[in-house]
């Protein structure tokens, strides 16, 4: 069975605002996701650093001695 919707040009309109109005939403949201994403890669490089400068045989998480980090 087929059944036809019928809209009055006024709803038509609100319905193009809304849809007008989702698709700015999702453009932002997608932008924020688009920084996010390259805000978590910074800081899983930054970790990286970090975990290649603690000294792996030191109990306290000291900084590896050859490294200029601990003096910054």
């Amino acid at each position: 069975m087929i059944q036809i919707l019928v809209l009055t040009k006024e709803e038509i309109d609100i319905v193009i605002r809304l849809n007008q109005s989702y698709q700015n939403q999702i453009q932002e949201l997608q932008s924020q996701v688009d920084k996010l994403k390259a805000e978590n890669n910074s800081l899983k490089m930054i970790n990286r650093e970090l975990q290649w400068r603690v000294d792996p045989y030191s109990s306290n998480g000291d900084a590896v001695c050859d490294s200029d980090w601990y003096m910054t």
